[in-house]
């Protein structure tokens, strides 16, 4: 994937499609709403590569091989140090023309 050159966000339906610098455009759906899902700043299974919640709650569907995102954010805000977190799958791949 090249360096990302635009984001966009439609919230609902939670859909993410990034353009990266590739001519690429990426669309991702949005599995989890971040509201449902806030952990201390130290929670890294969320980077995992299929992440898997050790608390058994809100993760992406467990299949090998996926094409997840991870997002992340503050959960406030002002100063805080938990994060709210959203996982989605890549939906499809367009080759844009330059």
């Amino acid at each position: 994937m090249g360096a990302l050159t635009k984001l966009a966000v439609r919230i609902p339906p939670w859909k993410l499609i990034l353009h990266v610098e590739s001519g690429e455009e990426e669309a991702y759906r949005l599995d989890t709403d971040p509201r449902e899902l806030v952990i201390p700043f130290t929670g890294t299974w969320v980077l995992g590569a299929v992440p898997k919640n050790p608390d058994g709650g809100t993760q992406p569907a467990q299949r090998q091989g996926q094409r997840l995102i991870t997002l992340t954010t503050c959960s406030e805000i002002f100063h805080t140090d938990d994060r709210m977190i959203a996982f989605g799958h890549l939906v499809r791949t367009t080759k844009k023309g330059r």
